[in-house]
């Protein structure tokens, strides 16, 4: 083990150290308070400090490229792709607890729009109890998560229902970041969809952008969505990244209160829920 040990490179060492250290500092914006979630992300950055069955371990084995990273996250930031991805299935678990559920009960989970699997990934060590299943209109990051994840089932889907699943397939549902970018009618579409596959009593979290984030949108903007409760914006951002249908959507919580309960009992409702930016919706189907 020594012999072996004196074969990394000095260099390679002190990075380990240097980023040991600011990962484990409670003050810094990437503090890991555990050491399994530290070796998690050490074990992406440097791959050589770990064999391979490390690795497989901690579920991940293989970090996207910036393209795919950017188009999840907003930049191609390494540190900050994996920290929101932790940060993300830390709060999906957080919103199924108040929905008086355990993580673990769960038989079947679908990550709806899961890009290349920054959320999903860590829930990878759950694959042994638990099927894990990934869909995305990302036609290039599920066939990276096909290529590089054995943990989970990765499709590929299309901007309307249906989805190849068989009814009551999944138990938990969650759409981080996707009905923050489609129309009123799409996300009746996928809401009733949803039904047809969440199992009686089933769970779904669906993240928003909710007052914190339309408070900041001009006058006009702003009267016209507390006035309709919803706002769908062509704002051109996501232009040449993804298809035109592709926007920013806003949402006031009455309004889903209202809406969303003709599909499902609405549980709770967490503002900046996730990622202390977007807001939750908790849902439950009654079958």
């Amino acid at each position: 083990m020594g012999a072996a040990r004196d074969m990394i490179p000095r260099r390679l060492k002190r990075t380990y150290w240097r980023l040991r250290a600011i990962l484990r500092h409670p003050k810094s914006e990437l503090y890991l308070p555990t050491r399994k979630a530290m070796t998690k992300v050490l074990a992406c950055l440097h791959p050589g400090l770990w064999n391979q069955l490390r690795l497989r371990r901690f579920g991940i084995v293989a970090i996207p490229h910036a393209a795919l990273r950017y188009r999840v996250h907003g930049n191609d930031d390494l540190y900050g792709f994996l920290n929101t991805g932790r940060r993300c299935s830390e709060d999906v678990l957080s919103a199924v607890e108040k929905s008086g559920r355990r993580f673990a009960s769960f038989r079947s989970v679908l990550d709806f729009g899961c890009g290349c699997g920054r959320t999903l990934v860590w829930f990878a060590d759950h694959s042994r109890s638990l099927e894990l299943h990934g869909t995305d209109i990302d036609t290039e990051g599920i066939s990276w998560c096909q290529s590089h994840y054995t943990f989970g089932s990765f499709l590929v889907n299309d901007a309307l229902p249906p989805l190849t699943y068989p009814d009551k397939k999944f138990d938990l549902i969650y759409a981080i970041s996707v009905f923050t970018h489609i129309n009123e009618e799409q996300q009746f579409c996928w809401l009733t969809e949803f039904k047809r596959l969440l199992a009686d009593d089933g769970i779904l979290l669906i993240t928003l952008h909710g007052e914190h984030v339309w408070s900041e949108l001009p006058p006009l903007l702003n009267a016209k969505l507390k006035q309709s409760g919803i706002l769908f914006v062509s704002d051109g951002i996501w232009k040449g990244i993804f298809p035109d249908w592709y926007q920013t959507t806003y949402h006031t919580k009455e309004y889903v209160r209202d809406k969303y309960s003709r599909y499902f009992t609405v549980v709770k409702y967490i503002p900046r829920g996730m990622n202390r930016h977007q807001d939750v919706v908790v849902l439950q189907n009654q079958g």
